[in-house]
């Protein structure tokens, strides 16, 4: 299975990229479709994270902090407005 439009996977792991970077790994383009994942409180699980990774989203990392869900999700959104 291969995501529909370029996407992210947002982990809470250390060595993930910030979504700006992600952003111009996938040479972004401002109107264009992307989709984030955003896990559940605790993070997603290394499957779940093996199998979107399969799939060809990027691990990216929305900061330093660890976020509640719908924090994590109006994060995502400014940070993608903002790029």
């Amino acid at each position: 299975m291969r995501a529909a439009s370029p996407g992210f996977i947002a982990l809470l792991a250390a060595d993930a990229a910030p979504l700006p970077d992600g952003l111009k790994r996938l040479g972004f383009l401002a109107g264009a479709r992307v989709s984030v994942f955003i896990g559940p409180e605790g993070g997603f699980t290394a499957d779940e994270t093996e199998t979107a990774v399969c799939a060809g989203l990027v691990p990216v990392s929305l900061g330093v902090n660890t976020l509640r869900a719908e924090t994590a999700c109006a994060a995502a959104c400014a940070i993608l407005c903002a790029a």
